[in-house]
């Protein structure tokens, strides 16, 4: 399993660093960094929180060496809040990563360098990145349907407030890659997406949700300096139980 994921993770390194040329890159980790001791879960990589947030820091710092992140010349790194029982309470774990990153701090003067929701304006095109912002059904057929009866609900909210209503809002958290397309009402539009994830199957999703595949990968919002943008996605379904044969 950790070779199909690392495979996955080196092939969207090289896509990333194809789509950002010329480009700035804004990387956002939408929460839940590391496993921590999730549930009591002590069977992933070790029983030690430390050693999750250091293969973290490690990775990331390669990872950005690779696409050539260069936070002097404009590109920057955002962390997200992911759950108390991932990261700890407070997300101290996604604070201490964030802060050895050099993430765009929250709250730079209280020490606070994760965002709970994060909401990023670039060329004029509205993001909101939270962690679950999204539901997702077990069925099938009804994925995306969660995803755009509250996208709309939102994209009204947001009208009746006089307030801006995103592009695209984007969730994590669920192990698959969800796209509601284009949710629309009267003259407002927006896109709601769940993106892939960076783990398979664990023993507590055996336990909750044992019949599923997890979608690993990553995802990109390409925008062009006069605010055209698009959305790409790359990924691998992942089948962790494979039938015998014999």
């Amino acid at each position: 399993m950790v070779d199909i994921i690392w495979k996955q993770f080196e092939e969207d390194i090289r896509i990333t660093k194809k789509l950002r040329r010329n480009k700035n890159l804004f990387v956002v980790v939408n929460g839940d960094p590391v496993e921590g001791l999730h549930h009591s879960l002590l069977g992933v990589i070790s029983p030690r929180v430390i050693d999750h947030e250091s293969a973290h820091v490690r990775v990331m710092k390669y990872a950005l060496k690779k696409v050539g992140f260069d936070a002097a010349a404009g590109d920057k790194i955002f962390y997200v809040g992911g759950t108390p029982s991932h990261c700890g309470r407070g997300n101290i774990s996604t604070n201490r990563i964030s802060a050895v990153l050099k993430a765009e701090p929250k709250d730079l003067k209280r020490e606070i360098f994760w965002h709970g929701v994060l909401k990023l304006y670039v060329n004029g095109v509205c993001m909101i990145y939270g962690h679950q912002v999204f539901s997702a059904s077990s069925r099938t057929w009804l994925w995306e349907n969660n995803v755009r009866y509250f996208l709309k609900s939102y994209l009204m909210d947001c009208v009746g407030d006089g307030v801006d209503v995103p592009d695209y809002m984007v969730g994590a958290h669920r192990h698959r890659y969800v796209d509601s397309g284009d949710v629309i009402w009267k003259k407002w539009r927006a896109r709601g997406i769940i993106t892939p994830s960076y783990q398979g199957k664990t023993d507590w999703v055996y336990k909750v949700l044992p019949i599923v595949t997890s979608d690993v990968g990553s995802s990109w919002i390409i925008i062009s300096k006069n605010g055209d943008h698009e959305h790409v996605v790359n990924k691998v379904e992942v089948e962790q139980d494979k039938g015998l044969v014999y």
